[in-house]
């Protein structure tokens, strides 16, 4: 991995992500998660195809919103 992809995950979570502890289901231990928030479909894509992981999309309740 090149030293500028850490670089820029790293801008990308401390500005539009966060880092928790989350529960998958009952009675399981806490795993970290980090999560990125973005409009721009791109920007999780090249996450998942850097670093691994998922992308998950969630409802748009008002037209005027982004997706």
């Amino acid at each position: 991995m090149k030293e500028q992809d850490l670089y820029y995950t790293a801008g990308l979570i401390d500005g539009e992500g966060s880092i928790c502890l989350s529960i998958q289901r009952k009675n399981q231990n806490r795993s970290p998660v980090i999560s990125v928030s973005s409009t721009t479909y791109e920007i999780p894509l090249y996450l998942k195809e850097t670093h691994g992981g998922s992308i998950s999309k969630h409802k748009v309740y008002k037209e005027h919103h982004s997706i």
